[in-house]
């Protein structure tokens, strides 16, 4: 349920001011808000990224990017293969294993 004065605590919370508040539509709000989150998103994407350049330099660690991406919250991106393609991949295995390729018909 909307209230004035959480909207106001909340305005506080992301640093506008008490005039500027009374100044502002619920819209106007709301895009500072948004904004707001994706900043906060992005300066800790750079903390994470900073503390894992740290690490790297001090302890001299070895840092794949799986690690790099999960810190951030990142999933891997999946690959995207065509019907022709997993054909392919399933014959490559099949032969590597030692498997035979019937055909049927």
């Amino acid at each position: 349920m909307f209230s004035i004065a959480k909207a106001m605590e909340l305005a506080a919370f992301v640093g506008i001011p008490v005039m500027d508040f009374w100044e502002m539509t619920l819209a106007e709000l709301n895009i500072y808000l948004i904004a707001h989150n994706k900043r906060l998103k992005i300066e800790r994407q750079n903390s994470v990224t900073n503390a894992f350049l740290t690490s790297r330099w001090v302890w001299a660690k070895k840092i794949t990017e799986e690690d790099f991406r999960k810190a951030l919250g990142e999933e891997k991106t999946k690959k995207v293969m065509t019907d022709e393609m997993m054909a392919n991949q399933v014959k490559a295995l099949n032969k590597l294993f030692g498997g035979e390729v019937k055909h049927i018909g």
